[in-house]
């Protein structure tokens, strides 16, 4: 497209970042339960991202994969709309599936006479700004004698 853009064409990119890595993988001293968290993550991005992209939308014209892998993506749309909605739904599995991790998944909707490289350089800036205006949430019930489990998500 070479800086010009299409009226139809994929210009919404969700730009997917897992928040702190290391200090949800590193969390424990266990090397099965950094592997197992490793693993939930990897998971996440290469395999739960592409389910709820192909349960979701029926065509693959809606969207087209650039990047899925190590902790990160990038996914055009077409639709703002759907764009937004998957970004949303990945956040929800995020949030289901592990007791800590995070991503930022913003939508960055690509200017007119904008480059691909810019648009992309654009998007991590604003995934970057996304992770830093993040609270962090902590656990209501918390203390000395009651934490989150290194090994699941229940309290001990």
């Amino acid at each position: 497209m070479s800086g010009q853009h299409k009226k139809n064409a994929m210009n919404h990119m969700v730009v997917i970042e897992t928040q702190k890595v290391k200090s949800y993988i590193f969390a424990s001293p266990f090397l099965r339960e950094t592997r197992g968290a490793s693993a939930i993550l990897d998971r996440l991005n290469r395999v739960v991202s592409r389910d709820i992209l192909e349960d979701n939308f029926e065509e693959k014209k809606d969207y087209e994969i650039v990047y899925l892998g190590g902790g990160s993506g990038r996914i055009l749309f077409a639709d703002k709309d759907k764009a937004k909605f998957f970004a949303t739904e990945l956040e929800k599995c995020y949030a289901q599936k592990t007791a800590t991790a995070r991503i930022s998944s913003p939508v960055v909707t690509r200017e007119e006479h904008e480059s691909f490289s810019e648009w992309m350089r654009r998007g991590v800036v604003k995934s970057q700004q996304s992770k830093l205006g993040r609270n962090i949430n902590v656990p209501i019930i918390a203390g000395r004698w009651i934490r989150p489990c290194t090994s699941s998500e229940l309290l001990t």
